[in-house]
């Protein structure tokens, strides 16, 4: 048995800590997967987790995207210039068991710039994630300090579609005093994001003017995103020559978005939204431990992603997200397959951009036209109820952003 996944001495573990230990990271063990360093598997955004885990192919402008695809930071920087996210406090991994402390801490920081070359929009866009995962084993078996560090480049071009490509290079350190196990190592991600503005392709203005200044515009984008993660050698038992590999994953999916532009002379609003997403995440660690070569691993289109089937190697996520007057979100999906069977997800949030928008709209107050170009404040709560006793039941998120754009 790899000492790696179960850290106590067998003749003292009891069932409950057995199972507790083989299920600290979600979704560690798959039918397929003898890999270590099952923390860079973690998602940290509140929002997609709480639309079940997605993120590769929905266009999404938050600091944390990046995680999920690095070509998101090229939609960032189509939409933003700064951004820092962060947990407001630490989230208690695992709250459904009572034992040590284990907690997770995210925080990221993304940077975006928009130009043209030769009448073409491109945009480059630039992120920061910090990973912290912490605890204590139950009794004296000692703790456990994991951590990365993400920096991740894009570049995005809009002509006709919109293209995305990422890279993220992650720094990489594992500590547990238990087997005086500290692992210094490295690994990259890179990934791929096209948005097809489906009316915009048509060549036709979609919409109705209710008046001489008020127009009712509707807008409907395809997405396809793939990524993939966490390429890397293997990693060296410190106490032996043994090597074992890291989670690679290839995760592909589709996006759609669609909704309502409410044109008030000068300010645009997006009245309401609704965004759908599905995505498929293989692990490409072989029984033997070696790694599986290939573009999508076991992913099969028609079975696991048109049909969203999820098999016992085969994570699929699905999630939707609604949005009201850029100022109310709220979402819902569920995740399956590998270890765990289904999961659903909850989420809800709040942005301040709609509520700036509405008062430099209605009311005079100087500043607050300039608060609507350039400011944005949000909020997200996320939450996971699990099936036949998952560890993850009860996991809560919660992120606040701090947004400057229009510059």
């Amino acid at each position: 048995m790899n000492k790696y996944f179960i850290p106590v001495k067998q003749r003292k573990v009891n069932f409950f800590l057995f199972i507790f230990i083989m299920l600290i990271i979600p979704n560690s063990i798959t039918a397929q997967s003898l890999s270590t360093l099952g923390f860079l598997r973690i998602e940290p955004s509140p929002m997609l987790n709480s639309m079940g885990r997605v993120g590769v192919a929905i266009p999404t402008n938050e600091a944390f995207a990046f995680f999920y695809n690095p070509a998101q930071l090229g939609v960032f920087a189509a939409n933003s210039n700064f951004e820092i996210q962060f947990y407001p406090q630490k989230v208690d991994w695992l709250p459904g068991f009572t034992f040590d402390d284990i907690t997770l801490y995210n925080v990221a920081v993304n940077m975006g710039y928009k130009f043209d070359m030769n009448n073409i929009p491109l945009r480059i866009g630039i992120g920061y994630l910090h990973n912290e995962f912490k605890g204590e084993y139950t009794g004296s078996y000692g703790s456990f300090d994991e951590n990365y560090t993400a920096v991740g480049f894009a570049l995005g071009v809009n002509y006709f579609v919109d293209i995305n490509f990422g890279l993220t290079y992650k720094n990489i350190n594992s500590r547990r005093t238990y087997f005086n196990w500290d692992v210094k190592t490295n690994a990259f991600d890179y990934g791929l994001l096209i948005t097809l503005p489906v009316f915009g392709l048509m060549n036709k203005k979609f919409e109705y003017n209710y008046s001489e200044t008020n127009i009712l515009n509707p807008f409907l984008n395809f997405s396809l995103g793939y990524a993939k993660k966490n390429i890397g050698d293997k990693v060296k038992d410190p106490d032996s020559d043994s090597k074992y590999p890291i989670p690679t994953s290839a995760n592909f999916g589709y996006a759609v978005s669609g909704g309502i532009n409410l044109i008030l002379g000068e300010t645009i609003f997006k009245a309401f939204t609704i965004d759908y997403s599905i995505d498929a995440g293989d692990e490409l660690v072989l029984g033997n431990g070696d790694y599986q070569k290939g573009f999508l691993g076991d992913i099969n289109i028609f079975d696991n992603i048109l049909l969203a089937k999820s098999e016992e190697n085969i994570i699929v996520h699905k999630g939707f997200r609604y949005s009201i007057f850029e100022i109310l979100y709220i979402t819902h999906g569920r995740f399956g397959g590998g270890h765990f069977n289904r999961h659903k997800t909850y989420g809800f949030g709040f942005s301040s951009e709609g509520v700036f928008k509405y008062l430099n709209k209605y009311y005079n107050i100087g500043f607050m036209d300039y608060l609507s170009k350039h400011a944005d404040i949000k909020y997200f709560h996320s939450k996971i109820d699990g099936e036949d006793f998952s560890p993850l039941d009860g996991t809560t998120f919660n992120s606040i952003s701090l947004v400057v754009k229009g510059f």
